[in-house]
């Protein structure tokens, strides 16, 4: 009897995975503007400061809008702080579809650089429950 209920436990913990590493999420979602107008597209990312490994991120909308999603689209992101980056190139735009020439071609950033480097965009925010949409303005 012991027998089976060690193999059981054992069978439940393969199926299950012993518990989840996921963390809660809350919705964090907001516009993007480059020069005063919505950025078209391109990628939000929120990196963790200190501990989390876990990368919210959210493909910015024609109109500049964004939803971050961690485990899945537009699901939200663990509460904490973070570095904001922001990434915008050419081979992001939808008007210009990949082709094998243009996959070619060297990645170009429509905004500054410094906004897609880990730790230098100077962009910090702060997660916290219920979050009011984000404004972020690049220059």
């Amino acid at each position: 009897m012991r027998c089976a209920i060690g193999i059981w436990v054992v069978i439940s913990c393969i199926c299950t995975g012993c518990g989840d590493d996921r963390v809660p999420v809350t919705k964090v979602s907001g516009h993007v503007t480059y020069q005063g107008k919505p950025l078209p597209f391109g990628t939000v990312i929120f990196m963790p400061r200190g501990k989390g490994a876990d990368v919210p991120r959210g493909k910015i909308q024609p109109d500049g809008s964004f939803e971050l999603g961690t485990y899945t689209e537009n699901d939200g992101s663990p509460l904490g702080e973070f570095d904001v980056r922001i990434v915008c190139n050419n081979k992001q735009d939808p008007a210009k579809p990949l082709t094998p020439e243009s996959e070619q071609e060297p990645i170009i950033s429509l905004i500054p650089r410094k906004y897609s480097v880990p730790g230098q965009s100077g962009i910090v925010i702060t997660v916290r429950e219920k979050m009011e949409p984000l404004k972020i303005d690049l220059w």
